[in-house]
């Protein structure tokens, strides 16, 4: 680690240096980690969306991939570089102690069938459902009915469509079917809500009508209504499309997420759809699941600043928390704010922790650190995983009066690179914390 200072007695500059990394700031501790369920395994499907030096994205699911990841093609086993972004692939993947999944298995889908409205379109391609297809003269085109004639250039963005493809040599899709749906069959649409109102929600840019004979459903095939559901949450809509082309959502079924990390801590802080322990807040949700000591389920309004909790974590695409499952270890006997955190507030009149910048970032972040108080105090500045261990100290000394600026390289204190991901960074003065920030880096 290394430190440049040019610190006066009343201003100091302190910079460490780290190539790039995954920022993320969440706990002060090593925190406990809970059984994970059912979610110890994924099985994803979909589009590669990015690809890393070791990892891609598929539905929004970062992969991590080893030596021992077997990657098959169409004609036999293939290399990580072999893969392209826009491939339709099957993914098996496993949970890791560091709360990442490693890819066991993937397989490139040579010969596909997707269903759904037209996202964009071009003079030799469409897009459907994230796939890129491209047409030649040997592309059939059919409508709702068989004796239908039609050509590539009677089809318009918006029009629903089943498009048989099949993979080629340079690793892009050819449509070698595309199917005019009928207006009245069923579509199926997974993604995140991007805009909700009192009659309809939007989803992959599709606005679909919601009215009282919508079924909504969270996990667990629990009855929910259109209000319980926030944007961001991820969903699976059953729709049929209207005479007017407009579509009518039969069914929302909102999507369990997977945890990223688990940790324990009080209850800091309580909004309408969100929850803060030790200072870290999360959304909360209709699928989040809430019980007490004898794990009965219990209402979010059950809870109270000051209660002892385990909380689950769910990183979502956005960078923001959701939290996907509370367990209360104690009820507070008393409200208002804990007295440690009467202690933060009054060390934060003094002691300023900025959020780092560039966020995302790669390769390297500042994290800005601003102090008013004349006295010399002790001060502690570290970097944590999303599973609580401590990554990186970035400072540990003295401050007093002046901004201070630490620059992390993205590297652990014994100088290893660390993966892409989310991180968090905690100012300690004393044994007090004052604030704990979350950082992202990309890779």
């Amino acid at each position: 680690m290394h430190y440049g200072s040019t610190a006066g007695r009343g201003s100091g500059i302190f910079r460490c240096f780290i190539p790039g990394a995954i920022l993320a700031l969440l706990v002060f501790f090593t925190l406990p980690v809970l059984p994970h369920d059912d979610d110890d395994e994924l099985e994803v499907e979909g589009v590669i969306q990015a690809l890393g030096s070791d990892y891609l994205m598929v539905n929004d699911y970062t992969l991590y991939v080893n030596n021992d990841t077997e990657i098959h093609g169409p004609d036999g086993d293939i290399d990580f570089s072999d893969l392209q972004v826009g491939q339709f692939v099957e993914v098996e993947a496993e949970l890791q102690p560091d709360s990442t999944y490693l890819a066991t298995e993937i397989e490139v889908e040579d010969d596909i069938e997707v269903e759904g409205p037209i996202e964009s379109i071009g003079p030799d391609s469409l897009v459907v459902q994230s796939v890129v297809f491209y047409v030649d003269s040997t592309t059939e085109v059919r409508g709702h009915e068989d004796h239908d004639s039609l050509t590539f250039d009677d089809l318009e963005v918006g029009d629903y469509v089943e498009v048989h493809g099949y993979l080629q040599p340079d690793g892009r899709y050819k449509a070698s079917r595309i199917e005019l749906e009928d207006p009245h069959s069923k579509i199926k649409v997974r993604g995140r809500i991007q805009a909700i109102d009192s009659s309809s929600v939007m989803v992959k840019n599709q606005v679909f009508l919601v009215d009282s004979t919508t079924r909504i459903e969270a996990p667990h095939d629990k009855h929910i209504h259109l209000s319980d559901l926030l944007v961001g949450d991820s969903v699976e809509v059953k729709a049929i499309l209207l005479p007017d082309s407009s579509l009518f959502a039969t069914r929302i079924k909102l999507k369990k997420e997977h945890t990223d990390t688990t940790f324990e801590g009080r209850i800091t802080a309580l909004g309408d759809h969100s929850v803060s322990v030790n200072g870290i807040s999360a959304i909360v949700n209709a699928a989040t699941r809430i019980r007490d000591m004898h794990e009965e389920d219990i209402p979010f309004s059950s809870l109270s600043v000051g209660d002892s909790v385990h909380i689950r974590i769910a990183v979502r695409p956005d960078s923001s928390l959701l939290a996907t499952r509370i367990i209360v270890r104690e009820f507070s006997s008393f409200t208002g704010i804990p007295e440690n955190d009467l202690s933060n507030q009054s060390l934060a009149k003094h002691f300023k922790l900025g959020q780092n910048f560039p966020n995302p970032f790669n390769p390297s972040t500042t994290v800005p650190v601003t102090v008013t108080s004349p006295q010399w105090q002790k001060v502690d500045l570290v970097v944590f995983n999303l599973v609580g261990q401590q990554v990186r100290t970035l400072f540990n000394g003295q401050l007093n009066e002046g901004t201070y600026s630490f620059v992390w390289d993205g590297k652990t204190d014994k100088g290893e690179l660390v993966p892409s991901g989310i991180y968090f960074y905690q100012l300690k003065v004393g044994n007090q914390v004052v604030k704990t920030r979350r950082m992202l880096l990309v890779k």
